[in-house]
């Protein structure tokens, strides 16, 4: 089973002219830590049986702080597997919880 990664954005810095000034532009994104918790580093099962793993992604900023109203997408290359929800934004805490849904293969 592949993890989920995280994607880390970077902030970028903005020369002014020809002036020895420094501005940072406002407008830069934010960098995110994102923890995935639940998700079982391997399954073993009879073949054939669907199996649910329901797990919980944590979204902090740079601060640290739960990162409320972040937009997370989730996939999966695993063969026949499902997410749901497939998106969906963090709560209050920072967390999105979800499940993985898949058939052991025959």
């Amino acid at each position: 089973m592949k993890r989920l990664s995280a994607l880390m954005l970077a902030s970028f810095a903005l020369l002014i002219g020809c002036e020895e000034k420094t501005i940072v532009n406002p407008s830069a994104p934010e960098g995110y830590t994102v923890e995935i918790a639940g998700l079982p580093e391997e399954v073993t099962a009879p073949m054939g049986i669907e199996q649910e793993f329901p797990f919980t992604i944590t979204v902090r900023n740079a601060d640290g702080a739960a990162a409320t109203g972040v937009n997370v997408h989730l996939s999966c290359s695993l063969e026949g597997s499902t997410l749901d929800p497939s998106e969906g934004v963090t709560d209050s805490r920072g967390r999105l919880d979800a499940v993985l849904s898949f058939r052991m293969p025959d």
